[in-house]
């Protein structure tokens, strides 16, 4: 493929307030970024780390390349995230023994749970309001005796079982949604989303052979750190907390090019991104600084989606791709003629598009301005002012290699 992009920004080189687009060199498509507050992320080394308000996030969760992590506001309501022993928590037939182990962002701050020798339950419970929706989290590492973790949602109703020895969900149960992320190191990151929840326990369960009811041996159970209620429809990056609950503030990233950049007569808009969550509308577009005139690629309720927008609407959708595992997606427009391709493969195409009636004069991750933000990965996003032929739009959204599509597909591979 010889086309040279008019945009290229591959997240690697950043400062506070801004992410810098490899092309063009001169700086006039590199894109403005804010978060009025400090975050989290996963560093070159697989380790959290903090960085200060207005950073942006470089993230390399899962390894690999990294990727522009941009996330909404979201709360921590546990006032002690590394503290397990805290009186926030109740400890029921086992106990809580502090700074054990190494925790996933390199400190001796991780805690242990340990049941008891009796038979019942093992449980460590933290009690909140009544939440309609809301996402529990903890960092969880085997300690050996093959103990998985429940983590449960009002008390027996809603819960989720891991199995933290092989990384894996094992099952879900009532309203329960589970996710489990690896971390490194044996760190896994596991946690349960209910919507409208029943009750106020959210609970740690120990598990012996599939069953949280048994009896215990006095030793074993598991490392636990990184605690983290929010009323999100899924679990956001990591907010530690010290004594009070923390807010992220969430993070806009706008501005790249010009009216010099953007073609409005024929071009390309590729992304490869992933989205944090179904049930959120959010995009990645080209607009003319209004709603009026605009290249999207978003999801729309989890179908993933491009658009070219003059006020009709040309509208390419893909219902069976995954927006949660990343995707190489792209729009290509020209008069009666608009594409769309995800992963090599064409999905459709609208020859019914009549051009726009302003220039497009801006890139940003929201709908112009601000109005439906762009939340999840993204790994690169690139711009072509020229509509390119089919095999170049199949070159440019397929895979490199098996292993690169297996590692973005969430593929395990042997």
């Amino acid at each position: 493929m010889s086309n040279i992009p008019s945009i290229a920004m591959i997240p690697s080189a950043y400062k506070s307030g801004k992410v810098y687009s490899v092309l063009p060199s001169d700086g006039s498509a590199d894109l403005n970024f804010a978060r009025a507050s400090e975050a989290t992320r996963v560093n070159q080394n697989g380790l959290i780390e903090k960085v200060g308000s207005n950073v942006p996030r470089i993230d390399y969760t899962d390894g690999g390349c990294p990727k522009l992590l941009l996330e909404p506001l979201s709360t921590n309501l546990i006032t002690h995230s590394e503290d397990f022993s805290n009186a926030v928590f109740n400890a029921f037939r086992g106990v809580v023994n502090i700074n054990v182990i190494t925790s996933p962002k390199g400190d001796l701050t991780a805690d242990e749970f340990i049941e008891d020798n009796t038979s019942n339950t093992h449980v460590l419970r933290y009690t909140s309001s009544t939440l309609t929706t809301a996402s529990y989290s903890v960092f969880a590492k085997s300690k050996g005796g093959n103990r998985g973790l429940r983590l449960n949602a009002s008390t027996d109703i809603d819960y989720v079982d891991f199995d933290i020895d092989n990384g894996t969900k094992v099952q879900e149960v009532g309203n329960a949604i589970g996710s489990i992320i690896d971390y490194g190191n044996g760190w896994f990151r596991c946690s349960v989303t209910v919507s409208s929840a029943s009750g106020t326990s959210w609970d740690i369960r120990l598990l012996n052979a599939g069953t949280d009811n048994y009896l215990g041996d006095n030793t074993s159970g598991i490392y636990i750190w990184g605690a983290q209620l929010e009323q999100k429809s899924y679990a956001t990056s990591y907010i530690p907390t010290n004594g009070s609950t923390v807010t992220r503030n969430a993070e806009t990233c706008t501005g790249s090019g010009d009216a010099n950049t953007f073609n409005d007569s024929e071009g390309v808009l590729f992304g490869e991104v992933n989205f944090l969550s179904p049930s959120d509308t959010s995009l990645l577009e080209i607009n003319d600084g209004s709603a009026n005139n605009r290249v999207s690629i978003y999801s729309d309720s989890g179908v993933l989606s491009v658009n070219a927008f003059n006020g009709a609407s040309n509208t390419l959708t893909s219902p069976s791709t995954d927006i949660l595992n990343y995707n190489k997606v792209v729009i290509s427009y020209k008069l009666n003629e608009v594409k769309m391709y995800v992963n090599g493969i064409l999905i459709g195409t609208d020859n019914v598009f009549s051009g726009f009636s302003a220039s497009l004069s801006n890139m940003e991750t929201s709908l112009s301005g601000g109005a439906i933000p762009f939340y999840g990965n993204v790994k690169q996003i690139q711009y072509f002012d020229t509509a390119l032929t089919d095999t170049d739009l199949e070159e440019l959204t397929s895979w490199t290699s098996f292993n690169e599509m297996a590692q973005s597909q969430l593929y395990k591979t042997y």
